[in-house]
């Protein structure tokens, strides 16, 4: 048996999002009906989790910008389901030094790994 410690209340941000984004019948995203989302998507996991991982070289311009890029400096709230089996929430825990103008962290008891639906 897991010992988990309480969630932390909600943040008022979080509280705070539009109806229908929280909600769990909400519809999927129409993102879902383009025909490229499933090579996408998996490209996007395969970059992820694996090292040399070809992208599309339309892109690389950015990849290297987003390589050099060390500390973040925007406000950052990090929203994880506490139930996600595809992203351990441990993986958000101790960002804060990556993070120049704060990072809240939330982790949701239960909860899979899309938190916003």
């Amino acid at each position: 048996m897991l010992d988990r410690k309480p969630s932390p209340p909600i943040p008022k941000a979080l509280r705070a999002l539009p109806a229908g984004t929280t909600r769990p019948n909400s519809p999927p995203p129409r993102a879902f009906e383009n025909p490229d989302w499933v090579p996408i998507t998996l490209n996007a996991y395969r970059r992820r989790w694996r090292t040399g991982e070809v992208s599309d070289p339309a892109l690389s311009a950015l990849y290297q910008k987003l390589g050099a890029v060390e500390k973040i400096g925007v406000r950052t709230l990090a929203i994880h389901g506490g139930a996600n089996t595809c992203t351990d929430s441990s993986t958000s825990a101790v960002q804060e030094d990556y993070f120049t103008a704060g990072y809240e962290r939330v982790v949701i008891d239960g909860v899979g790994h899309f938190p916003q639906r």
